[in-house]
């Protein structure tokens, strides 16, 4: 089992500032994204509609669309950055995964 407890807790913290908004990079935002696709892919189909009210193939279309912008925003093939990696690797392992 993965788990991306660090990374989550920074970006809760960073989304809920001093202010209670702030602006989350791409990298973040493709992060987010990936760990959206991932966790609704290892969902059935009646368990999206149950916990998420939404259909299993429209959440993953709305998901991966909004990741595969945040990683092209984030310059995905020349980032050495750690969330982007993570997150192109989450993005690639849910597009195989049937």
């Amino acid at each position: 089992m993965v788990s991306f407890k660090q990374e989550l807790n920074l970006l809760r913290d960073k989304a809920l500032g001093a202010n209670g908004y702030a602006k989350l990079t791409f990298a973040e935002h493709a992060f987010i994204f990936a760990l959206y696709i991932i966790t609704v892919t290892s969902l059935a189909d009646d368990e999206c509609l149950d916990l998420l009210y939404h259909p299993k193939d429209v959440l993953l279309k709305k998901y991966q669309a909004l990741c595969e912008q945040a990683l092209a925003g984030s310059d995905v093939l020349g980032s050495s950055d750690v969330l982007v990696i993570e997150a192109a690797i989450m993005y690639i392992v849910s597009c195989i995964i049937p």
